[in-house]
């Protein structure tokens, strides 16, 4: 047992294994306000500013509390952690046999070449037993041009039976050359075999790549966990900005690998990474999420899945909303709420503008591809794709869903709107706009946003343009309020006098074979749905609409339409938006 005890003016040149304080304990160990000042340069080993290494020989528990260090290191081919460097060893029990709490990091980290393991508090930790971790800040900065390397504000690795991190913090800004291998705000990488457990976390550090963007790898980050093998993390929260060349990237998780949840969590950072970038988590498998939100920009660079609240993969996501903007450079799926692979998503909303570029798409006010079911939910942000490549003018933009599963009970008031471009040879092209869903049924839902292509140079090849109010694989009960209309205003020559035949397919509900029940039209004559089948050149503005018939009945009340399990409170908010009730307190 070490107690009250500080170290000052430490400097520590080394190539093996040093702490300021301890180099090296075994089985039983207690740390109780130490405090440390001084620099480090190291060169190998495990270092720390207070402990080295501890050997808990199957047998011995670590305890480190009220301590404090305040030393800059500097690494060159080695691994660090301000309190304790290396933890391995440790008893196996159903309570913790590491105890790490009320301790603080301050002290800088700064990576020359090699980076393995890294952080402010304490680093890594193998066969770490049941490891709890309370009330401990990790302010210090990491700063490296090196790519790879595990870091973590908090924890930088662990791998043992059980973690419990809570009410713990991280406030130092991080900069990297290009990218890190498993890397989080509070904890890099995490394989707990019985779980582990985030609870009441924030970061509020800055995290910036010098490199320019480009492929990544692999790789992890998160907010507050870069990559986990299973966990539940609540209350948690990262307001910090995140651009990192690594293709997972989350604003609360990267990965989660074998199931957990997500709750009572936010983002209010702007994210920037280069693959599956998610508001709240990236990419995972049997992950629930509930009652989170963003209002961050979220960028990924240059694709391919992109969401408010999720990238990639959830199973489902409840009572959470996006009010960033969604920006996709490298199209792929993008989604207000989820990019891709959501099973169910219900009772969520998006007021973000959702914005995609370049190659084909999936992109959806809230999903870009949905799984199976999406219900309950509301659209407002502006839906839009642009295409500068050969193969961009094929893709599906829709209000709410742009594939996959079914859509029940959704209102969409943004604009939706696929921008094309000239094509240079015969390659068919086969953009899908709708107001609500591409290729999934819409049921008891409302379209009140204008769906429309925009063709801004003249096409060299034929096409085949499919768009619609409602949805191309229609569906029941749905009102149409929007406008479905190609402008083509700045071309010289009409596209339906142009002599190539295209292919053009415009319904207010859809354009499909059958009509449904109870679907109703916009009777505005200004709507422009040109409600035909087959060549343009051959329809009429007053021809008749594909199915359905007209109404002069109003479109329904958002809430009327999106609030059957009485998620959203009665009262608009001062946009004349719905809220949920879980966000009231």
């Amino acid at each position: 047992t070490f107690k009250n005890m500080t170290l000052s003016d430490v400097y520590m040149n080394t190539n093996g294994s040093t702490g300021a304080l301890l180099g090296t304990g075994a089985e039983n160990l207690t740390l109780d306000n130490i405090t440390t000042y001084g620099s480090g340069e190291f060169s190998g080993g495990s270092d720390s500013g207070i402990v080295s290494y501890f050997d808990g020989k199957g047998i011995g528990t670590l305890i480190i509390r009220n301590s404090t260090n305040n030393i800059d290191m500097s690494l060159n081919g080695s691994s660090a952690g301000g309190i304790i460097s290396y933890i391995e060893n440790a008893l196996v029990s159903d309570e913790p046999t590491v105890i790490l709490e009320n301790n603080i990091g301050n002290g800088n980290i700064s990576v020359i070449n090699n980076p393995y393991y890294a952080s402010p508090l304490f680093a890594y930790a193998n066969s770490g037993g049941y490891l709890r971790a309370d009330n401990n800040i990790s302010n210090g900065n990491i700063t490296t041009d090196a790519s790879g390397g595990n870091f973590g504000g908090v924890v930088s690795y662990f791998s043992g039976n059980k973690l419990e991190i809570t009410n713990s913090s991280n406030t130092g800004d991080w900069r990297f050359g290009t990218t890190c291998s498993h890397c989080g705000m509070i904890a890099g990488y995490v394989y707990a075999s019985e779980g582990a457990t985030f609870d009441n976390c924030s970061n509020s550090g800055n995290t910036t790549t010098a490199a320019e963007f480009a492929s990544g790898g692999s790789d992890y980050f998160g907010g507050i966990v870069g990559y986990v093998s299973k966990a539940n993390i609540t209350n948690s929260s990262n307001t910090g900005d995140i651009s990192i060349i690594n293709p997972y990237v989350g604003g609360i998780a990267a990965k989660i690998d074998s199931g957990g949840t997500i709750e009572n969590c936010y983002n209010t950072g702007n994210i920037t990474g280069y693959g599956y970038v998610g508001g709240i988590f990236s990419y995972g498998s049997n992950i629930t999420i509930t009652k989170t939100y963003n209002t961050g920009t979220i960028r990924s660079v240059p694709g391919p899945m992109t969401g408010g609240i999720v990238g990639y993969s959830a199973t489902k996501v409840e009572q959470s909303y996006n009010t960033g903007e969604i920006i996709n450079d490298g199209g792929g799926y993008t989604g207000g709420i989820c990019g891709h692979y959501c099973n169910e998503v219900r009772n969520c909303y998006n007021r973000g503008n959702i914005i995609a570029n370049n190659s084909p798409v999936d992109i959806g006010g809230i999903t870009g591809y949905g799984m199976e079911l999406v219900e309950n939910v509301y659209n407002s942000g502006n839906v839009t794709y642009t295409n500068s490549t050969r193969y961009g003018n094929s893709g599906y933009v829709a209000g709410i869903s742009a594939q996959g599963g079914t859509v029940n009970n959704a209102y969409n008031l943004g604009n939706v709107t696929f921008n094309t471009i000239s094509m240079p040879d015969a390659y068919e092209p086969n953009p899908h706009v709708d107001g609500i869903a591409t290729y999934a049924g819409a049921n008891n839902s409302v379209n009140a946003g204008t769906v429309k292509l925009v063709v801004t140079e003249p096409l060299l090849s034929k096409h085949l343009i499919q768009m619609n109010g409602i949805s191309y694989y229609g569906g029941n009960n749905n009102f149409n309020a929007g406008n479905v209309l190609i402008d083509d205003s700045a071309l010289d020559t009409p596209i339906r006098e142009d002599g190539l035949s295209h292919s053009i397919r415009i319904g207010q509900i859809t354009e499909g074979y059958t009509a449904r029940e109870g679907n109703k039209f916009n009777t505005d004559p200004n709507a422009k749905a040109i409600g035909c089948y087959g060549i343009w050149s051959q329809c009429t503005d007053e021809a008749s609409l594909a199915v359905g018939t007209y109404t002069d009945e109003d479109a329904p009340s958002i809430l009327s339409i999106i609030n059957g399990d009485n998620a959203f409170n009665d009262e608009l908010d001062e946009d004349g938006l719905p809220t949920l009730k879980v966000f009231n307190e």
